[in-house]
């Protein structure tokens, strides 16, 4: 291992249940970065995390225990719909990031999509954003707004295909 590459790897937490966070852990691991462990409760990650040979926990209030306290670089939170509390956001030594499935801070808070959709939005987006104690309050790393299809059912994928491009499925990186 050289230099350059300790200077340009991390390590991780990833909290979340929703099918973005697959494809983010992936691109993750293609850049040799390290995942310490998986909180989530989708069987779906659960059985992935467990192919990869990466620590995996059901809850957050397990997450101390599977890492023996040590901190990591970075921690992600992907489609995860549980209040992170700060004893784990203090883990992060370097930051903490959600991914949040709205253009903040117009649609901060749950159910982004089925609010932007009810309002009947032309457009969406989704954001990646520091975490802090208060939710959704940390600043923006990285927006995309795009336009919504009229018909409600792709709305949802689109907002999904939007999160894996910036999440780095065509870019090959995060943001």
């Amino acid at each position: 291992m050289t230099l350059s590459s300790l200077l340009l790897t991390f390590s991780t937490l990833i909290l979340g249940d929703g099918p973005l966070l697959i494809p983010c852990a992936e691109t993750l691991l293609r850049h040799k970065h390290t995942i310490q462990a998986i909180v989530s409760t989708n069987d779906v990650i659960q059985d992935w995390a467990q192919e990869q040979k990466i620590p995996w926990v059901a809850r957050q209030d397990e997450l101390l225990s599977a890492v023996d306290g040590r901190p990591v670089d970075y921690l992600f939170s992907i489609a995860n719909l549980s209040l992170v509390p700060a004893r784990l956001l203090a883990l992060a030594r370097l930051g903490a990031i959600n991914f949040h499935d709205g253009p903040l801070p117009r649609y901060a808070g749950l159910h982004a999509t089925t609010w932007a959709i009810l309002n009947q939005e032309t457009s969406h987006g989704v954001t990646w954003h520091e975490m802090k104690e208060t939710v959704d309050a940390g600043a923006i790393l990285k927006q995309s707004v795009f336009a919504l299809a009229r018909d409600p059912g792709l709305e949802a994928l689109a907002i999904e295909r939007e999160g894996r491009v910036i999440a780095g499925e065509r870019k090959d990186r995060l943001f």
